[in-house]
């Protein structure tokens, strides 16, 4: 269950693995632009144009719910981000796991790697650094891309990956 599925990138990615998809999405050019997407896997894709607080599914029956992108960063409200979180949990399955991806700007990693790639423009060096330790089921990561030397793009966001076990109904 991909909420905010956007243009279906990550749900044409999914079901070329031979995933099951359901996407949801407020804008309906988003749900255009996914059904384009995913129309060669008809039978193994739903997309649904809904707000995400008013969507309505059996319990114990979703694999997976990522929030990518920054999504769950949008429901502003804290009694709406908590409502959405219990509906999440009586979703999943047992197994199942819930992926958040939020933007942070607060937070130093401390684990580093770094790949440099020579291009007709120059040397292009990508750092990635991640703390795998930040309270412990939540992980920062740092993406930077240099092109010969100089920074051309930044980006810092936290990921959680939870199974439903690990957080409760209420």
């Amino acid at each position: 269950l991909d909420m905010g599925c956007g243009s279906g990138r990550t749900l044409e990615l999914a079901l070329m693995k031979g995933f099951e998809v359901i996407g949801i999405d407020n804008d309906p050019e988003m749900i255009e632009l996914s059904l384009k997407k995913t129309d060669a896997y008809k039978e193994k894709a739903r997309l649904i144009q809904k707000d995400f607080l008013s969507l309505d599914l059996n319990q114990n029956v979703i694999g997976t719910v990522t929030f990518l992108a920054n999504t769950f960063s949008l429901i502003l409200e804290k009694n709406n981000r908590i409502e959405l979180l219990k509906n999440i949990y009586k979703w999943l399955k047992q197994n199942g796991n819930l992926l958040i991806i939020v933007k942070n700007n607060n937070i130093d990693p401390i684990n580093f790697r770094k790949t440099e790639i020579q291009t007709e423009d120059g040397k292009l060096e990508f750092k990635i650094s991640w703390d795998e330790n930040f309270l412990k089921k939540i992980r920062h990561y740092s993406l930077n891309f240099l092109l010969n030397g100089k920074q051309v793009e930044s980006n810092d966001f936290d990921t959680a990956l939870l199974q439903r076990a690990e957080f409760e109904e209420e």
